[in-house]
């Protein structure tokens, strides 16, 4: 068993070393010594997801227990890492797009490259640029259900008002100006009725931004998730089940 810290610092040294950029998308204020999340989502690029899953599971002390592979995600199941009042496995989250049903709304690329190191005592710990993860958190459920997370409200109101320039432009890669400057102004004012109504239209931009530029490439990553979800399961390795059953209302068995 290893602390979350020295698995976290041996894992991104391993990144830095083998060329992998990388950020943490969300939940990152105390890492890599404590963790308010409950998992810990990173970013990557597409061609680095095989790589860094062997980097994780080379690391001493931690055994990968399961894989779950989506068509821009892959969740890595680790036991072995003491984090937290009882907690002894962790998950890791390695997205590899930001994307509506496979249209992109945000380069990867972009992300990456503009990615800051907010902390002078943890240099490792690399996050999106505040426009970037202010624009992350609003469309995480916003184009799912026109709703902002309320945890993620007040930040991302902040950010669309002290850096609206650098959201404007952002949204601008998909979507025509007079869009993006409502979109930043129902968020600023917090005019949640406004935003759902925004919702259907911001989804249009986004699906025709993508086929405009490239048509076929953007239908078949439109393609790919369903084909990915339909055939969606867990790779399990390094592990074994042991399931303990009885009659109903029976106590659980001295450990």
């Amino acid at each position: 068993m290893i602390t979350l810290e020295t698995f976290l610092t041996a894992l991104l040294r391993q990144f830095e070393k083998s060329g992998i950029h990388y950020c943490i998308l969300r939940n990152y204020q105390r890492l890599p010594k404590g963790n308010i999340g409950r998992d810990i989502d990173m970013l990557i690029l597409p061609q680095d997801r095989h790589r860094a899953i062997r980097l994780i599971a080379d690391i001493s002390g931690v055994t990968v227990t399961g894989i779950t592979h989506r068509a821009n995600m892959s969740a890595i199941y680790i036991h072995g890492v003491q984090w937290g009042k009882g907690h002894c496995a962790i998950e890791i989250d390695l997205a590899t797009a930001r994307t509506w049903k496979g249209f992109s709304y945000l380069p990867v690329e972009s992300i990456l490259q503009e990615s800051i190191r907010p902390y002078d005592d943890r240099p490792l710990i690399r996050v999106p640029a505040p426009h970037h993860e202010a624009i992350i958190s609003f469309f995480g459920t916003f184009l799912i259900t026109g709703e902002i997370k309320a945890k993620y409200f007040s930040d991302i109101q902040q950010i669309f008002r002290s850096a609206r320039r650098e959201v404007e432009a952002t949204l601008r890669l998909f979507c025509d100006p007079a869009l993006a400057e409502q979109l930043i102004t129902r968020v600023v004012s917090e005019d949640r009725k406004g935003l759902r109504k925004l919702r259907l239209r911001v989804i249009r931009a986004i699906v025709f931004s993508n086929i405009l530029k490239r048509p076929l490439f953007s239908i078949g990553k439109f393609l790919h998730p369903l084909w990915t979800e339909s055939n969606l399961g867990t790779t399990t390795c390094g592990s074994s089940t042991l399931a303990v059953l009885g009659p109903d209302g029976a106590p659980p068995p001295p450990l």
